[in-house]
């Protein structure tokens, strides 16, 4: 999990996807090292229905908090999903009746 300063970290706050007792438990870790106050809130209440009228609203929402580290987490995941689909269908055919097996490494010179 990465936590991201400033609006990402109300992002946190509201998904329901994220570890709020970790978050919690950090955030106060640092407000007490760095002297400054934070306030936890646990805005999850509403998750859904948010969701929804964004939806029926059109608004666009993307599936990151919209920091460089989560932008690179989603494609990240995105490129292996994709990855995952290819590696279970056969590669190539090397004749007509040979063909290798999902997961065999390819070296080409």
């Amino acid at each position: 999990i990465h936590l991201c300063p400033g609006p990402g970290q109300r992002v946190l706050l509201y998904s329901i996807y994220q570890n709020h007792e970790f978050i919690k438990s950090y955030m106060e870790k640092l407000s007490e090292e760095f002297g400054v106050a934070f306030l936890y809130r646990d805005f999850r209440q509403g998750f859904r229905e948010g969701q929804n009228k964004a939806r029926e609203l059109g608004l666009y929402m993307q599936k990151y908090c919209g920091c460089v580290f989560s932008e690179e987490e989603s494609y990240a995941q995105k490129i292996e999903k994709e990855l995952s689909k290819k590696s279970n269908k056969t590669l190539f055919s090397l004749d007509a009746q040979t063909s290798l097996p999902t997961g065999t490494p390819i070296f080409l010179a």
